[in-house]
């Protein structure tokens, strides 16, 4: 890109992998810091790649779903396959030789959050009172209502929508709304519609042939401590979710681990995978599995009649 635009290369930092040295602390850093000085320094890594590292994903095929304010679908390639309509985003690896491929939905916890700031204020005030989490209290009325929430869907596209769509128009809604649903249905309709779109991405990786081919999600995040959304990706995805101790600082353990390679800790980043410890496994209910099918499928369609309604 350089060359073709005609930029001056020395006007650029060199390219470099993740766990090469990059430099030494300095005498001056090293009285700021307290970090000895000559500690060698890693090239490290953006924020969004490193927290794979720190999800054990380092060879190909492993998915990791991160549920932060946005949310996140990322898996490793031993190659840079193709990218249509740049729908994915692919980057170099972590490790060398290694591409990271991701698609980014963007309103994944913090489709939660505006739920509950818009309409927990009970849960709120209870929860200053009982000393807990306002999210563990909307955790508990949404575990109360039965799988796909009575048939109410909810479309997570608060702010456009990256990945799967890339569209900057589409708008979040609640479909399907009756007299029987409750503060609990439309709070598991939320948790549903974040697992159906993070699922839409992970299909499109299945559909370029992104090597897509694990046998567990590992998911991370905010969002990952909330047992009945593990539980919902489960299903959704018909398949195991393990969380693993840290998640939600993955980016800063991603980041000391390639540090770790760097100072000759570990030989590459593979042999850093058994540090990556379990935490918690969530297997699909075989009973829900049909039902998410279906409740899915009909999430894609509501998205698709509604889309032109959208730009208007």
């Amino acid at each position: 890109l350089i060359r073709r635009t005609g930029l001056d290369p020395a006007l650029f930092p060199r390219a470099v992998e993740s766990v090469d040295a990059v430099g030494r602390v300095t005498k001056e850093a090293a009285a700021q810091t307290g970090v000895p000085e000559g500690t060698p320094v890693a090239g490290g890594g953006g924020d969004a790649v490193i927290s794979t590292t720190g999800l054990g994903l380092v060879r190909p095929g492993r998915v990791g779903v991160t549920l932060g304010t946005s949310g996140v679908v990322a898996t490793s390639l031993d190659a840079c396959l193709p990218n249509p309509d740049g729908m994915l985003q692919v980057f170099c690896g972590n490790a060398p030789g290694l591409y990271t491929a991701m698609g980014v939905t963007l309103a994944a916890a913090g489709s939660y959050q505006w739920f509950r700031s818009t309409f927990g204020d009970w849960e709120t005030e209870r929860a200053k009172r009982e000393g807990v989490s306002a999210f563990r209290l909307l955790d508990r009325a949404a575990a109360a209502a039965p799988p796909c929430s009575g048939g109410l869907v909810f479309l997570p596209y608060l702010t456009g929508e990256r990945a799967p769509l890339n569209d900057p128009d589409a708008k979040g809604a609640f479909l399907g709304i009756t007299s029987r649903h409750t503060k609990g249905h439309f709070a598991r309709a939320v948790l549903e519609g974040v697992a159906f779109s993070l699922r839409q991405v992970y299909g499109l990786m299945e559909s370029v042939g992104h090597g897509v081919s694990s046998d567990e999600i590992v998911l991370a995040g905010g969002g990952a401590v909330s047992p009945v959304w593990r539980q919902i990706f489960a299903d959704t995805f018909n398949l195991p979710v393990r969380t693993v101790y840290g998640s939600a600082e993955g980016g800063s353990f991603g980041a000391a681990l390639a540090a770790g390679v760097t100072a000759g800790i570990w030989p590459d980043l593979a042999a850093t995978v058994p540090l990556v410890r379990p935490e918690s496994r969530t297997e699909p209910i075989a009973a829900n599995v049909p039902l998410y099918a279906a409740q899915y499928e009909k999430f894609v369609r509501f998205y698709g009649a509604l889309k032109w309604s959208f730009r208007s």
